[in-house]
């Protein structure tokens, strides 16, 4: 076998599994290490180890506005979600602290992740400061 058709039939092969997902419905993957290394994605958008969002459908183009709106060591899970009750495309995020966030138009531009808060019934998120800060600064 010749080298080029060698090199085709290898990088068709790593491409088929990624061709039959549907970009609209593939849930996030979480793991990996390292600059650079796609830690997981959703939809249209995969994201890197420091959280930098790509959209590989474009050559593998930058998406700033839909950078993780957390560390990608807080991230529990990202699903995509095709449909009307949050977007066309929309993106929700869950922490390992049951907060969500949602992207609910990843190509749009001017619209950022929105903060929903914790999961009802879930733990709540609280400030560390001391009671004693928290005098202080009622003092003031």
């Amino acid at each position: 076998m010749n080298r080029g058709l060698s090199c085709f039939v290898l990088i068709a092969a790593c491409l088929f599994p990624l061709a039959m997902i549907s970009p609209d419905n593939a849930a996030a993957e979480w793991g990996g290490s390292g600059p650079g290394s796609i830690v997981g994605g959703a939809g249209r958008l995969w994201f890197d180890s420091s959280g930098q969002a790509w959209n590989p459908s474009a050559g593998w183009t930058r998406r700033p506005h839909a950078d993780l709106p957390v560390p990608v060591s807080q991230v529990k899970f990202l699903e995509g979600i095709d449909g009307t009750c949050c977007g066309e495309h929309a993106l929700i995020l869950i922490t390992v602290t049951d907060e969500a966030w949602t992207l609910a138009d990843p190509t749009n531009i001017t619209q950022p992740w929105q903060y929903l808060g914790p999961f009802p019934g879930g733990p709540v998120t609280l400030d560390e400061d001391s009671w004693g800060k928290v005098k202080e600064r009622y003092r003031e």
